[in-house]
């Protein structure tokens, strides 16, 4: 009887115990392209706040306290999709510009260099909540442009709800990016 017990115990917590989902950055890329211009651009690696590093997606509960998920977890390192997701949304953006990571692979350095920092970027269960700062050189008029960007969406506090806000977050950081872009090259 013991054993019997014991193997149906054990068949209730195994079964009970979700599969982990996997979600990816996905940043819809914008449908507004700039032909004209022709500028190389490079990229510099993301920074991320080290709550963000792991790959569980992080909750930010009362009380300044962050819960991490075991069942929702991200595919990738958050610092690697953000940074492949905003050349990606650049190539979009500026179809005939050359858009590489740092280091680059070229004999001749990009006209612009952009280095992007994440504040923030997590869910308090009712918001998506995402602070950037980011700076543009531009070598050929030695200017540089640093902004700070911040904003706020509500979501349903479901996890696929909250990763397609984090993406709508993130498609609207990368949106102003490419306009202090085109601004800084004239």
């Amino acid at each position: 009887m013991k054993k019997k017990l014991f193997y149906i115990l054990t068949i209730l917590i195994l079964t009970s115990c979700g599969t982990p989902k996997y979600y990816i950055l996905d940043t819809k890329y914008s449908n507004i392209n700039v032909d004209s211009y022709k500028k190389s651009i490079s990229i510099h690696d993301i920074k991320i706040p080290s709550y963000l590093e792991g790959d569980n997606i992080a909750i930010r509960e009362k009380n300044n306290i962050i819960v991490y998920s075991k069942e929702h977890l991200w595919a990738e390192k958050l610092d690697i999709s953000i940074h492949r997701n905003l050349i990606n949304y650049l190539q979009d953006r500026f179809k005939n510009s050359n858009i590489s990571s740092y280091p680059y692979d070229t004999p001749k350095l990009p006209d612009l260099n952009i280095k992007l920092e994440i504040v923030k970027f997590i869910s308090d269960k009712k918001y998506i909540n995402l602070e950037a700062n980011y700076r543009i050189y531009n070598k050929n008029t030695n200017k540089i442009t640093v902004k700070k960007y911040t904003t706020k969406i509500s979501h349903n506090n479901e996890y696929q709800n909250i990763v397609r806000q984090m993406n709508f977050v993130l498609q609207k950081l990368f949106n102003d990016i490419s306009r202090s872009i085109y601004a800084n090259s004239n």
